[in-house]
């Protein structure tokens, strides 16, 4: 590549990286078990409309965060494992 042409490879990143954060990137979260959609700090049922063209992340809901955890809670041995019976059990 000659001179000429690294400058105007670099001189087009520069416009593509400054165009690309003129973008503006909405990340929607989605709730993974009831699908409500999270606005500011409330939680209100999505409508397929409001997610075409946004990303989406997954998680948890405050309800369906506890309702999660209680699951697990209630199905957690009462006592956890040492790391030697770990072992053991890995031997076996």
């Amino acid at each position: 590549m000659s001179g000429g042409s690294v400058t105007l490879a670099c001189q087009m990143l520069s416009c593509m990286a400054v165009k690309d954060l003129e973008l503006e990137v909405v990340m929607i979260t989605q709730c993974c078990v009831c699908r409500k959609i999270r606005k500011g700090t409330q939680w209100d049922a999505s409508k397929p409309e409001e997610l075409l063209g946004h990303d989406i992340s997954h998680g948890y809901c405050p309800v369906c965060a506890l309702n999660a955890l209680a699951e697990i809670y209630a199905t957690a041995p009462t006592k956890l494992p040492s790391q030697a019976e770990t072992a053991r059990a890995s031997v076996a």
